[in-house]
């Protein structure tokens, strides 16, 4: 009966934010054509942060990209987290894949045939349509100049590119092109928030779980890059795969996951290292009966190849610029103006003091409590790496942060977790 009042009222609500949604878009453009025509210019630019008088086009574009859009953005999501907390509270992770994709595609279907724009046409596409050209001849790809001196080479080291190039041959038109990368845009962004949702529910009862990937989700860099065709939401998607594989101590999917991240993209590399450190810590935290060398070594191999990587992708398109140097320490004045840094140096300090509480109290032995804070140190450890990584790289731009953000999130999340938890902040 609870269920059947709680869905009645679901439903309810969202007809009236439905209702009123449909309302706003209808007569918004009347609203704005009758100031523009009354000249209330004054109004207009307040309205639109502007100074200047302009066009009506500019006029409707503004508004709708300042009040529309986030009013559309956050009915829909309302009505989305609704529907979760009355139909999927204790559904499976691929009805929450499955569910996310279906709202993403609904609430975003006008964007499927948008182009590229951006840096990712001088990236990834720029090699993309160099190897399409060119009957994907490698060996002369690797020859060419790289952007640094006006070439088309870009991403010499991912594989990312090459998976546009035979999208473009096989694909009968460029808007079915579109369309389909589009949709795996979606579809890897509902596997983030599936994902998330899992680790979560590894700490927390499912509906903090639910809550913390609701969060994940309504994120605006997250919710921007779902709507790009980029490189970072795979490569994000590949790096959580592999945590999530090294927390269920799958080690072998593990490491074949943290490679392709690795393949996409250089930052993959963040996930390569957490699954070596992690594949050290379980090797000497397991009993000796239990104890696998030979994960450490492919976790170990792979952490060369990333310096191998490294070293093939500076030779081929330089590594000693100001703007693309990987270098030590060159990041760090970028890393170092983050707020986001320093309360997460604040948190790893203050989980460390509790393990340290524990371990003193002799409450659990160093091994059970390497075992019992496995997950949760795998997250903030990647989020860690992550800084570690940018500090040493002397590009940071936005969309790099997709990487860290479920990282970063889940630390906010369970020192949350862990102060307001009825267990108490100091209780082991």
């Amino acid at each position: 009966m609870l269920n059947e009042k709680k869905s009645i009222s679901f439903w309810l609500i969202s007809l009236a934010l439905l209702t009123f949604l449909f309302l706003i878009q209808s007569f918004y453009p009347k609203y704005i054509d009758q100031l523009y025509s009354q000249k209330s210019f004054a109004v207009l630019n307040h309205l639109t942060l502007s100074h200047d008088e302009h066009s009506l086009e500019y006029y409707r574009g503004k508004i709708n990209d300042l009040l529309i859009g986030p009013v559309y953005s956050f009915i829909t999501g309302v009505i989305f987290f609704l529907f979760a907390f009355v139909y999927l509270r204790g559904a499976k992770g691929w009805h929450i894949g499955i569910a996310v994709f279906v709202y993403l595609f609904l609430t975003r279907r006008n964007i499927l045939t948008f182009p590229p724009y951006g840096d990712a046409l001088v990236g990834p596409f720029s090699d993309a349509i160099w190897l399409l050209r060119h009957q994907f001849n490698y060996p002369a790809y690797w020859q060419v100049d790289s952007f640094l001196t006006g070439g088309p080479q870009v991403y010499p080291t991912s594989i990312y590119p090459g998976f546009l190039a035979v999208l473009m041959k096989v694909a009968p038109s460029a808007k079915v092109f579109l369309i389909i990368m589009h949709l795996l845009s979606f579809a890897m962004a509902a596997g983030v928030i599936a994902l998330f949702r899992a680790v979560l529910q590894r700490i927390m009862d499912q509906d903090l779980a639910l809550i913390g990937s609701f969060l994940l989700l309504s994120h605006p860099l997250f919710q921007s890059m779902s709507e790009l065709i980029n490189m970072e939401m795979p490569s994000v998607l590949f790096a959580l795969l592999a945590i999530f594989a090294l927390i269920n101590q799958r080690m072998y999917w593990a490491c074949c996951m943290a490679f392709i991240s690795l393949m996409i993209k250089g930052p993959g590399a963040i996930a390569c290292l957490c699954v070596f450190l992690g594949s050290v810590i379980l090797y000497f935290a397991q009993s000796k009966g239990e104890r696998k060398w030979l994960p450490m070594v492919v976790s170990g191999i792979l952490c060369v190849f990333v310096l191998i990587k490294m070293k093939v992708r500076n030779a081929i398109i330089g590594g000693n610029v100001s703007h693309n140097n990987i270098s030590f320490l060159s990041g760090w004045y970028l890393v170092k103006d983050k707020l986001y840094f320093w309360i997460f140096l604040l948190i790893a300090l203050g989980l460390c003091l509790r393990l340290g509480y524990v371990y003193w109290k002799r409450e659990k032995g160093m091994r059970q409590i390497f075992m019992d804070y496995f997950t949760p140190g795998m997250m903030v450890l990647t989020a860690g790496l992550w800084f570690l990584v940018h500090a040493n790289f002397s590009a940071l731009i936005y969309r790099y942060e997709l990487l860290l953000l479920p990282f970063l999130l889940f630390t906010f999340i369970y020192i949350f977790y862990l102060v307001f938890n009825n267990s108490g902040f100091l209780k082991g």
